[in-house]
């Protein structure tokens, strides 16, 4: 082989895209389960019930546990929030 390392490089780059496509689909699908405000499906993403919710303000640090009792009355309307890539 001529070129081991583009060999290489390109066999990195379709893994890297594959595994992207993995997290993109299950994003879009955790942002749809809070756009219909399906909790199930929503924080049944979370690897665990130890995963930390950390939000976009600095006091958004949460476990699990403390994200859905901030969340519940959020998940209990027809929607609970909308996020658009």
């Amino acid at each position: 082989m001529k070129h081991p390392f583009l060999a290489f490089f390109t066999l990195f780059v379709l893994a890297t895209s594959a595994q992207n496509d993995q997290l993109d689909l299950l994003v879009e699908q955790w942002h749809d389960a809070a756009e219909h405000a399906d909790s199930a499906k929503y924080f049944g993403a979370f690897a665990s019930d130890e995963s930390i919710f950390q939000g976009t303000d600095a006091t958004e640090y949460w476990t699990v546990e403390e994200f859905k009792t901030w969340a519940a009355p959020f998940f209990r309307r027809e929607s609970a929030w909308t996020f658009h890539p």
